[in-house]
C-alpha cells in the first residue's frame, strides 16, 4: 500500500475537477477517485484513513478535518470525532447495541455513533 500525500496547492486549485472526484498527488504519482467511492474516513492523529468500496484503503495525511471541508455534506457527515461516513453506504441504525448508539455501513463495518450526533439519525 503506497501512502499518498495531498499538494497542498491542489487542494485550493484542483481539489474538486467535477463535484465528485478527488485528486490526490504524491512524489511519484497521482490519483483520482470519485467521493462516491468512498464508505468512510478515520482519523489517525494528521492522517487519514480511507476505506473505498472496492475493499481498499488509502492512507493519506492530512487531517479529518482537511477532508471533511472538501466533501459534500449532503453526502457525508460526521458521526464521531474520529469518523466520516458515506450515507450513501448507510445500511442501519441500531440504538441500542450493547448501551451505544451503532450504524452499520454496507461494507459491514460497525461504527459508533456520539452522542452529541444522536439527534441526526433519530
Amino acid at each position: 500500500m503506497h501512502s499518498l500525500y495531498l499538494s497542498a496547492s491542489l487542494v485550493e486549485s484542483f481539489a474538486w475537477i467535477e463535484q465528485s472526484t478527488m485528486l490526490f498527488v504524491s512524489k511519484r504519482s497521482r490519483s483520482m477517485f470519485s467521493s462516491r467511492e468512498v464508505i468512510m474516513m478515520e482519523a489517525d492523529g494528521n492522517y487519514t484513513l480511507f476505506y473505498f468500496s472496492n475493499g481498499k484503503k488509502m492512507l493519506l495525511c492530512h487531517t479529518l478535518k482537511a477532508y471533511e471541508a472538501q466533501v459534500d455534506p449532503r453526502l457525508f457527515v460526521r458521526v464521531h470525532k474520529s469518523r466520516l461516513i458515506n450515507l450513501s453506504y448507510l445500511k442501519e441504525y441500531n440504538p441500542s447495541y450493547d448501551d451505544k448508539e451503532m450504524l452499520v455501513l454496507g461494507n459491514g463495518f460497525r461504527v459508533g455513533l456520539a452522542r452529541r450526533r444522536r439527534r441526526e439519525f433519530e
